[in-house]
C-alpha cells in the first residue's frame, strides 16, 4: 500500500485524497464553513432558515428577544460544558461571552 499527500502540486494525479472523496458535511450549522454546511451566519436580528419548517420554533410573545437570543447558541454551550464536565470537583470557569457557568 502506498501513501500520498493530500496535495495535488506535490503528487499529481496521485494526491489530493481528500478532494477526491465525496465526504458530505454531518450537518448544516449557521455561521460555519462549508464543511458544516455553508450556511451564513445565525447571531443577526433576521435570518433565513433553510427548511425553516422542520426545525426552528415560534418564540412564545412573553418572551423578549434579548431573552430568547440566549437559548440559540450560548445558553446550550455552557449547559453542554457542564454536563460533559470529566470530574466531580467544582471549578470556576470564567469567560468574555455573556454566560459564565460553574463546571
Amino acid at each position: 500500500m502506498q501513501q500520498y499527500a493530500a496535495c495535488e502540486n506535490t503528487n499529481a494525479g496521485k494526491g489530493a485524497a481528500l478532494n477526491k472523496k465525496q465526504i458530505p458535511a454531518p450537518a448544516a450549522l449557521f455561521g460555519y464553513s462549508h464543511l458544516y454546511g455553508g450556511v451564513p451566519g445565525g447571531q443577526a436580528e433576521y435570518v433565513r432558515v433553510p427548511k425553516g419548517n422542520v426545525g426552528p420554533f415560534k418564540v412564545p410573545p412573553l418572551l423578549s428577544d434579548d431573552k430568547a437570543l440566549f437559548l440559540s447558541d450560548i445558553l446550550p454551550t455552557a449547559w453542554q460544558a457542564a454536563k460533559m464536565r470529566r470530574s466531580n470537583k467544582v471549578q470556576a470557569l470564567q469567560s468574555m461571552v455573556p454566560v459564565q457557568w460553574d463546571c
